[in-house]
């Protein structure tokens, strides 16, 4: 019974992170990446051909959706969705 529950629970938590990953834009997605791999703004915006202020608005956006309050989270979510990995 107990692996029931451990499975239902394991295929909402995949669902939902199908869900979370959905919801960002292929540019958000981008900017996630360059911001987990630890470049500036303003790298950013050079290498998409986009200004400073486009990244950080991006940026905003990416962050409020995956719920995190700073790049320290924004890194941990690149990595647990294997968006990043560490070498």
């Amino acid at each position: 019974m107990n692996d029931i529950k451990q499975d239902e629970t394991d295929m909402k938590s995949k669902t939902f992170e199908r869900s979370l990953l959905e919801s960002l834009s292929r540019r958000e997605r981008e900017v996630l990446r360059f911001v987990a791999e630890g470049k500036s703004s303003r790298e950013i915006a050079e290498r998409l051909a986009i200004s400073s202020k486009t990244v950080d608005t991006y940026r905003s956006r990416l962050m409020h959706k995956i719920n995190a309050k700073n790049v320290a989270g924004v890194i941990k979510f690149a990595i647990q969705y294997k968006i990043i990995e560490l070498e």
